[in-house]
């Protein structure tokens, strides 16, 4: 859940993280969004791996916690 929201707020229009950028950089906005899109596919990819997969994300605490 923690990963989607992330990717939420990268991604426009209502991408709040792309806005604080702006204002504390003062770069351009259209540059801000042309500079996070290339990491928007492997968020993407990572996304879709641990929404099918949910026992590579479950893997750790279940071993920590005896569980496995």
């Amino acid at each position: 859940m923690v990963l989607n929201l992330m990717i939420g707020t990268l991604t426009p229009p209502f991408g709040m993280v792309l806005f604080i950028i702006n204002k504390v950089s003062g770069v351009p906005l259209e540059k801000v969004i042309r500079a996070t899109m290339p990491f928007l596919i492997p968020l993407g990819i990572v996304l879709l791996l641990i929404t099918a997969f949910p026992e590579l994300v479950t893997f750790l605490p279940d071993l920590v916690f005896g569980k496995r």
